[in-house]
Parts: structure tokens; C-alpha cells; sequence
């Protein structure tokens, strides 16, 4: 993009704050953080679950976009912002109708060399009331996750002389393999050799959102037009955000951004942008929300498994299900349709 495009095409730490559609054919302005206003024949908003567009297009009011600490694997944020934030992301997912997962994530890339990487590049360890999942980075590196389920809005200690890495200390207890954690349960070594392969300033936390990619309306124009409205449409987070467990959050916009240009290369007029961009968020929308809820049911099942299987007759037969629907269940995650 760097060499593709006329210099200033391209700018970062340009929010924009709101828009105003033209009218058919005519386009859009929008008006960005530092007051510049830029013109154009479509606006793609691709701005994340606190999206910005998405509070203009469905009107959701103050307080319902914007930055927030969100993210599975976090962002440039340091301790002190995301302390902050915490208790700002619980009052913009209330005014902008994101759902809470139940799960605050600690994840980072550890230098490291996992110690069994030629056996496994990707696994879960499952324990009660949370999981650790890791897979290979690549170059001798490792992502891992840490979900542990607590209510929304929780942060770390600020470090003391006492306790210099308040993170890793909460981490090597909650997976420790020796005294075993609260719970009592003794983790697999292999959460605590990522963990300890970790400095304590590469750990982000962030509590999980996602969120329906159509919400509960009865507005025709809503239906018809799911992620769009005039020459505005969302893709990505901003129209279906997603648990991270099945890998289906950048995918899922992948496949979006693929769709979005389909249609976009049928229009000859700008007049006709408005019905690509609809029949667009009307394809995309049934696959998102199925695998939107796989997403959702795949993250709690995790933690509740045994649970589940204490149940008389609906445990077992819930297990018989899953393995039964599990070929059908993969080959539609992992067949991209556009």
C-alpha cells in the first residue's frame, strides 16, 4: 500500500468520528477526528467492535463507539491505558449492545521454542472455569491465550517492589503446576513454560466481546440490509464480532472483504452502490451468525464439558451429537464462501 498508492492516500491516527450520506449516487463525507473531512463513493467501515460507523448507521447514541480496550491479543496500549479503559468498555458495551463473553484473556508471542513443537503446533489445555490455548508463531515463537471466566471490568494490580509482575504472578497461580490453583486442580507444565517464557509488558488482558451480527429489530431497512445503509457498510468486527477460539474472527472478515469487492465490481453507477452494498450484507450475514454462535457455544462448552457430562441421558447424548456433527461442523468453518 506504501508504493501502491499517491502519497497521503494512506493515514493512520485518522478516526473518524461521524458521516453524512450525500444522498443516492452522490456519496458520502466523512468528518474525521482532527476535523478533515474526506469525500468518497463508499465508506467501508472496518473499524473494530467498537465501530464508530456502526453507532452513525444504526443511530445508537453517545457512548456507543470508539476506542475501548478490546481485543483477544490486546493492542499498542500500555498498563496504565488498559487499567483505565476497563470500566470504559463495560459502559460502551451496554450502550452499544455488545455481549460480554464471560472471559477475560491474558495473550502473548513468547520467544520461545515450545518444547513440544514437533509433536504439536496447536492445543488446548482445559481446566475449571478457564483454558489455555497456544500455537505455534512461527520463528521459534509461541501465541498463547490464558480465558479465565470473571465479571467484566477487572485489571491488574499496578506493579510494586513487592511485585514487580503482578500479571505473571496472577498467571503462575492460576496455572500452577504443583499446588494446583484455586480450585485445587494442578495444570500440564506446559501453560507455565509459555507463561514464564513471557515478559511481563508483552501479557495484554482484555475482558471479550462479541456481539449478534443483526440486532433484534423491526426495521425493514435493517433486514434487507443488514450492514449497510446508503454508500456506508461494515465489515469484519464492526458487523459480527467473535469469540477467538475457533480462529473465525479474521477469516469471517476475510471472506467479507472478498464479497464486498464482488459486488462493489458490478456497479457502473454510483447510484447503484446502494443496492450492492445491501445484497452484500444479506449474503454474508446467515454464514457469519452461524459461525458467530459456534464461536460463543465452542468458548463455554470449553470450560463446562465435564459439567456437562454428569447430566443423566442429556450429557452422553450431547457428546454422541457433537462427534457426529463434528465433520459437517469443520468442512463449513473451514470452506470459505464469499
Amino acid at each position: 500500500m506504501k508504493h501502491g498508492f499517491p502519497a497521503g492516500t494512506v493515514r493512520i491516527k485518522s478516526r473518524i468520528e461521524s458521516y453524512e450520506d450525500l444522498g443516492k449516487g452522490q456519496g458520502v463525507c466523512a468528518t474525521l477526528s482532527d476535523g478533515t473531512k474526506a469525500y468518497g463513493d463508499v465508506l467501508i467501515g472496518a473499524d473494530g467492535v467498537w465501530s464508530q460507523i456502526r453507532k452513525v448507521m444504526h443511530g445508537l447514541g453517545d457512548g456507543a463507539g470508539g476506542f475501548a480496550a478490546s481485543g483477544a491479543a490486546g493492542g499498542a496500549l500500555d498498563d496504565a491505558e488498559a487499567r483505565k479503559l476497563a470500566q470504559d468498555t463495560v459502559r460502551i458495551a451496554a450502550k452499544a449492545d455488545r455481549r460480554f463473553s464471560g472471559f477475560t484473556c491474558y495473550a502473548a508471542l513468547a520467544p520461545h521454542r515450545a518444547s513440544n513443537i514437533e509433536d504439536v503446533s496447536y492445543q488446548i489445555l482445559l481446566g475449571e472455569k478457564k483454558y489455555f490455548v497456544s500455537t505455534d508463531g512461527g520463528g521459534d515463537r509461541q501465541q498463547w491465550f490464558a480465558l479465565i471466566r470473571e465479571p467484566a471490568g477487572g485489571f491488574d494490580d499496578e506493579p510494586t517492589p513487592e511485585n514487580p509482575n503482578p500479571k505473571l504472578t496472577r498467571l503462575r497461580k492460576e496455572f500452577s503446576d504443583t499446588v494446583g490453583d484455586a480450585d485445587g486442580n494442578v495444570w500440564d507444565p506446559f501453560a507455565l513454560e509459555l507463561i514464564n517464557a513471557s515478559d511481563e509488558a508483552d501479557i495484554k488482558r482484555r475482558d471479550l466481546y462479541d456481539g449478534a451480527p443483526l440486532l433484534a429489530t423491526l426495521d425493514p431497512q435493517r433486514m434487507l440490509s443488514p450492514w449497510a445503509k446508503g454508500a456506508a457498510v461494515l465489515c469484519g468486527d464492526a458487523a459480527h464480532p467473535m469469540m477467538p477460539n475457533l480462529g473465525q474472527g479474521g477469516c469471517q472478515a476475510t471472506e467479507d472483504g472478498y464479497r464486498l469487492g464482488q459486488e462493489l465490481a458490478t456497479v457502473t453507477h454510483t447510484r447503484d452502490v446502494t443496492g450492492a452494498l445491501g445484497k452484500y450484507s444479506r449474503v454474508r450475514v446467515i454464514r457469519t451468525s452461524i459461525v458467530q454462535g459456534f464461536a460463543q457455544l465452542g468458548s463455554d462448552l470449553l470450560v463446562d464439558f465435564d459439567l456437562m457430562m454428569t447430566i443423566p441421558i442429556l450429557g452422553p447424548f450431547f457428546l454422541t451429537m457433537t462427534q457426529l456433527s463434528m465433520p459437517w461442523i469443520l468442512r463449513f468453518l473451514y470452506t470459505p464462501e464469499f
